[in-house]
């Protein structure tokens, strides 16, 4: 009985899936719907899950951090408390330079590490070159990273976002991430590449990011810890808004998830209702899980 029970406890820690540009878990004893064979597929699946959020919220960070140099006559800016961010916090220091026609903006968490306002410890720096201005034109802007670290994972490589008002009057960001995620504890490297349509279709006319309704289409490949390659695609756009109470999570949207063995994963965001649930179907198996706005990795460990 004691190993029966043991083994239970076990299944239900790893039940855990992360889907594309969200982080979700599922790390109680209820979460043992899943067969047993589905197990890897699920941490397969938080992977490429993780690998899509760590890309897409560098978008985020690097919004708070152009918007603050944007209005500070600093040309180094310590954050000291007082501003408000929706993902970074006032420990970080953001230094703007201006590279004959670029603006080189520099965010640095320190080398102790940083915690932000969604509760990630960051340290390193994040390097963004920005040529141009979408208000007026098009811009190119790409990230890259110096010793950067995400609650002790490294990313590495680069992100190229070119940005434009489109016919309908939106800002749209088309995306090509390539990337190496060197996973903490030791637990292995994950390969990312991604190119993916980022448009703004609802607060497009002002500056602010609060009214902000995000829709992203697109796909990726990559290669998970396990070696296992893996694609992806969004065949319902998936739908964030980014009011304080709901930018954590998309609230929309379906992602499908195919591994090299054939293996399907889809993952249903719901009807635009601001929640943290989602809909996961796995080779026909169907479960519910509770999207977190943190990562905790100790639900794929034996």
């Amino acid at each position: 009985m004691k190993n029966l029970t043991k083994t239970k406890w076990h299944y239900a820690l790893t039940l855990v899936l992360i889907s594309a540009f969200a982080i979700f878990s599922s790390c109680n004893k209820n979460d043992d719907t899943f067969r047993e064979s589905n197990l890897e597929n699920l941490d397969n699946a938080l992977d490429q899950s993780f690998a899509a959020e760590l890309f897409d919220e560098i978008i985020e960070l690097s919004d708070e951090a152009l918007d603050f140099t944007a209005n500070s006559e600093l040309k180094s800016a310590d954050m000291g408390g007082g501003h408000h961010f929706m993902r970074m916090g006032d420990c970080v220091t953001i230094t703007k330079d201006t590279i004959n026609e670029s603006v080189v903006t520099t965010i640095d968490f320190g080398e102790e590490g940083c915690t932000g306002q969604d509760g990630r410890e960051r340290k390193g720096m994040m390097i963004i070159t920005k040529t141009g201005d979408y208000w007026d034109g098009v811009s190119t802007t790409t990230y890259e990273f110096d010793n950067y670290f995400v609650n002790g994972n490294q990313l590495n490589g680069t992100k190229i976002m070119t940005g434009f008002i489109n016919d309908a009057g939106n800002r749209q960001m088309d995306i090509v991430d390539n990337g190496v995620i060197i996973l903490a504890d030791d637990e292995g490297t994950i390969s990312w590449t991604a190119q993916r349509t980022r448009e703004v279709i609802e607060g497009s006319d002002t500056h602010m990011k609060q009214d902000d309704v995000i829709e992203i289409t697109g796909s990726s490949t990559g290669i998970a810890a396990t070696g296992d390659t893996f694609s992806s695609e969004i065949i319902s756009p998936l739908i964030r808004k980014m009011t304080q109470d709901c930018h954590k999570f998309y609230v929309q949207g379906i992602v499908h998830i195919v591994k090299d063995d054939g293996t399907e994963i889809t993952t249903d965001y719901g009807d635009g209702t601001c929640d943290n649930l989602a809909e996961v179907t796995i080779n026909g198996e169907v479960e519910i899980v509770e999207l977190e706005g943190r990562r905790d990795r100790k639900c794929r460990k034996s």
